[in-house]
């Protein structure tokens, strides 16, 4: 089964992938426990505030079945940090007119409404109760049903995974 959240331009660019239900993300989802196989999320959760954010991973892992994986997929703070600390120049990013253009396009760009990096997307996976918290590499993961990641976006995203404990 598949589920999206109600951006209907995501729906229309994914044809291929069509979604069985839609829900608001940032609402408690209607389905029960233990229910799905895996979630896979990209380029979703930098859409929301960190304490919504925070809704989410809670509802993921209520709602996954235990030993079911999470794979995460955003734009990568520490990308823009580096592009930033060269001087807004960076062969994978682009070129930014002035530095300061780098943190801005992650942070205020595509209505983006929190930043995320590796360590904290791993510490706050861990203190919710998710175990096997890690960063991991474009298109390289634990469970292959996850690995959708889209190629136009590697080149700034931060892909991370964890596991719901099994009983």
């Amino acid at each position: 089964m598949n589920a999206d959240d109600y951006a209907p331009k995501r729906r229309l660019r994914e044809k291929a992938f069509r979604p069985n239900w839609s829900l608001d993300i940032t609402r408690p989802w209607n389905c029960s426990e233990d229910t799905w196989d895996g979630v896979f999320t990209e380029h979703v959760l930098e859409h929301v505030t960190y304490s919504q954010a925070m809704h989410v991973l809670k509802e993921c892992l209520r709602t996954m079945k235990p030993g079911a994986w999470l794979r995460i997929t955003v734009p990568d703070l520490d990308k823009y940090v580096a592009c930033y600390s060269k001087g807004g120049a960076d062969g994978a990013l682009g070129n930014f007119p002035h530095p300061a253009v780098a943190i801005s396009f992650l942070t205020q760009m595509h209505l983006h409404r929190s930043a995320w990096n590796g360590d904290l997307f791993v510490r706050v996976l861990t203190e919710l109760g998710f175990s096997d918290a890690r960063v991991v590499a474009y298109r390289q993961g634990t469970d292959p049903r996850l690995i959708r990641d889209d190629a136009d976006k590697s080149h700034e995203s931060l892909y991370v995974e964890a596991r719901k404990p099994p009983r």
